[in-house]
């Protein structure tokens, strides 16, 4: 066994020491996401609670749910900066954007 394949030391055949960042975790990232969608109320505009889902975001691994959780940012704030008819296109946008994340967590925690 070689030691790009695996994480021991061929002199002491014990484990190396976990790295001191922490890990990014799918179930975390789904978790700050759902406690996001749940606190503004429908108001996916609203920049005030912006916050959970940069969490979400930094905490997913960098695959389909990083990406669709950064798009969501993105629609959040292009959201927020529009008035009238476009930012109720913009938030039409930012629900689509809502349930393609939805999906994505429930495609790796469906649940009973």
């Amino acid at each position: 066994m070689t030691e790009a394949r695996h994480a021991y030391s061929i002199t002491t055949m014990r484990a190396d020491p976990l790295p001191s960042k922490p890990q990014l975790s799918v179930f975390v990232a789904c978790h700050d996401f759902a406690s996001w969608n749940q606190s503004n109320d429908g108001k996916f505009a609203d920049l005030s609670k912006l916050g959970l889902l940069l969490t979400a975001s930094a905490s997913a691994p960098a695959r389909l749910l990083h990406q669709d959780l950064s798009t969501l940012e993105s629609d959040v704030t292009r959201a927020s900066k529009a008035s009238g008819n476009p930012q109720r296109a913009k938030e039409e946008m930012t629900l689509t954007a809502v349930y393609t994340v939805e999906r994505d967590c429930y495609s790796v925690n469906p649940g009973p």
